[in-house]
Formats: C-alpha cells, sequence, structure tokens
C-alpha cells in the first residue's frame, strides 16, 4: 500500500464523479420585440437573476394569414440570438439551425403573454450546449408566478467524460479495498 492511503485515492474519485450540473438562470420579464418594418424584427429580454441581457433578431411572413410567425408553419426564414452571459450562465450566440420553435402574435409588442391552448407563443432554442426557453406554449407558463425564461449552459463532453472516469476509479477503489465482495462479478454470474 503506497504511503499516501486509500483516503486519498477515493476522495479523488469522488470528486471526479460528482455530478456534471449544467448552469441555469431564469428571467421573469416578457421579451420586448420591436416591429423593425418589411418582416424584420427584434427582440431583447433582461430580468435574469443574475443580470444579463438576450438579444435577437427574427424575419418572417405569416403566409397563412393567421396573425401569428410561426416557425412550424415555416413562416421563419432568419432567426439568430445572444446572450450577455452572467455568473450562472456563460455568453453564447445561436442562430436558425438552433431554433426548436418561435411563435408570435402579430398584434403586440411582447412575446410570452398568451393565453396557452389558445394564443399560444413562445421560443425553445436549443444549441450543442446551451437552451434558451422563453414564453408560454413550450414549457414555461409565464405571468401567473412561474418564470417567463429558462436559459442553461450544458456541460461539455469533457466534463462527462471526467464523470465516468470518476466512476471508474471509484468502483476500481472500491473493488480493491473489498468494497464490492457481494457485488456480482462476470466469475460469479458463470458458475
Amino acid at each position: 500500500m503506497p504511503a499516501f492511503g486509500r483516503f486519498p485515492v477515493l476522495a479523488l474519485a469522488l470528486m471526479l464523479s460528482a455530478p456534471a450540473v449544467a448552469s441555469v438562470d431564469i428571467s421573469d420579464a416578457l421579451i420586448a420585440v420591436t416591429d423593425l418594418g418589411l418582416g424584420n424584427y427584434g427582440f431583447t429580454q433582461g430580468g435574469w437573476t443574475a443580470g444579463g441581457l438576450v438579444t435577437g433578431s427574427f424575419t418572417g411572413s405569416d403566409d397563412n394569414f393567421d396573425g401569428q410567425l410561426n416557425s412550424f408553419d415555416g413562416e421563419i426564414s432568419q432567426f439568430s440570438m445572444s446572450f450577455s452571459g452572467n455568473a450562472n450562465v456563460k455568453p453564447f450566440s445561436l442562430g436558425l439551425s438552433d431554433l426548436f420553435g418561435l411563435v408570435y402574435d402579430l398584434n403586440h409588442n411582447v412575446l410570452g403573454d398568451g393565453v396557452l391552448g389558445t394564443d399560444e407563443e413562445g421560443i425553445l432554442v436549443i444549441g450543442p450546449r446551451t437552451i434558451y426557453d422563453a414564453g408560454p406554449g413550450l414549457i414555461t407558463i409565464c405571468g401567473i408566478g412561474d418564470p417567463c425564461a429558462l436559459i442553461a449552459n450544458v456541460p461539455e463532453p469533457a466534463t462527462w467524460a471526467l464523470l465516468i472516469a470518476g466512476f471508474g476509479l471509484t468502483g476500481a477503489v472500491l473493488r480493491r479495498r473489498g468494497g464490492l465482495r457481494g457485488a456480482y462479478t462476470p466469475e460469479r454470474l458463470l458458475r
């Protein structure tokens, strides 16, 4: 047994296997939308608990004349957004290829104040390591005590690799210490 003992190895293994938690923040503000003309719209959203600002733009046309721009109907032709970052969530930018859904009522200048089931509007953007969800109709119910938006950074693959390595090292240390004596091993299963 090395001089440093088993405890530091086990502690290191447990630290490596600590859960990889996404960094999350919520906003209590609706998305302010500005009509820039010719089917172009700009939007901003503040109100994040740790500060920061979401800004972006989208372009669309109401092809089915229902009073909404709806990406599910193919009415959004351009989309981009960015978050300035804060203590909870790193800054990021996302584009049209990351847009899961966007529904916007053309009759006013806010997004996310619709009524569930009848007048739903919102934005859901899922990037490689980032999620932005705002307004009712997708996940959140804004304006009746719940957050208006959620933003999150998802852990990178290297973090997941450390997590898996930590679990493996924890298992190896416990097995070597005899902590897994009652565990099923390939030898026991073949008996």
